[in-house]
């Protein structure tokens, strides 16, 4: 299971993206070192956008060497970091960049996510707490995610559901916390509320094959045959080329066995 990152993001105006693209800022000693330092975060977090973080990082470190302290900077770096395996030096950015700006949830929830990836689950839990307490925070359905995987870790299944609901309170649509309940459920046989969270799925992602067979699955360990029939041909002539048609051919063959 992936866990769910969500960086916090910072833009800038359309007038020093037209700069940087022109060409025109580098080390010229008339450029307002304000306005270079903006350029550079810009282009690195345009890399970011891009998902090219090896290009991105030259631009950020140039940045650095004009803010060095500056959060918004750090966040982004750590952003590069974390997307290079470096998760060591994404954490170190974001310690810093919280240690400037405490206050600010976004950074709180990052910081939360990389101790969670270092391994660090006491760290974790009080950082994502952290930030699902901030009203303000405006992605709060994916703190309270990924605090879930947390007391997962921690094999604290009471708090990992009541993290997911309240997840799913704040976004009916997350459908990682739909996910991470559905399989809950199955896992403790609870076969009802594991079919309520996938029939959720499925009304918000139609074409989800993997939450498809699943669904049938469960719909034939619940005794409704035709539906699980139903769904195992759907998904064979919609997905002829699906590696797994040979394993739904198997499980089609057993529902129609008198």
């Amino acid at each position: 299971m992936n866990f769910e990152r969500s960086w916090f993001g910072y833009t800038v105006g359309a007038a020093l993206w037209t700069a940087l693209v022109g060409g025109c800022v580098g080390h010229d000693p008339g450029v307002d070192r304000e306005t270079e330092f903006q350029v550079f975060l810009t282009k690195g977090q345009a890399y970011m956008e891009r998902n090219k973080p090896q290009q991105a990082l030259p631009a950020l470190r140039e940045a650095q060497r004009i803010h060095p302290d500056n959060p918004a900077l750090l966040t982004t770096m750590a952003m590069a970091f974390s997307a290079l395996g470096q998760s060591q030096s994404a954490l170190d950015a974001l310690q810093r960049a919280d240690a400037l700006k405490p206050d600010d949830p976004g950074i709180s929830h990052n910081l939360g996510v990389a101790y969670f990836q270092e391994g660090d689950l006491e760290n974790a839990e009080l950082f994502l707490t952290k930030a699902t307490l901030a009203a303000d925070f405006n992605n709060q359905a994916s703190a309270w995610y990924n605090l879930a995987l947390v007391y997962q870790r921690k094999v604290q299944q009471d708090r990992m559901v009541a993290a997911l609901q309240e997840a799913i309170r704040v976004d009916p649509s997350h459908v990682a916390s739909h996910k991470t309940l559905a399989a809950h459920y199955r896992h403790i046989h609870e076969l009802d509320q594991e079919r309520h969270h996938l029939e959720t799925i499925i009304q918000l992602d139609p074409g989800d094959v993997d939450t498809l067979e699943l669904l049938g699955i469960n719909w034939a360990a619940s005794g409704r045959k035709d539906q699980a029939a139903s769904i195992f041909r759907q998904l064979m002539q919609t997905n002829p080329d699906l590696p797994a048609t040979q394993r739904l051919r198997g499980r089609l063959l057993e529902i129609e066995q008198p």
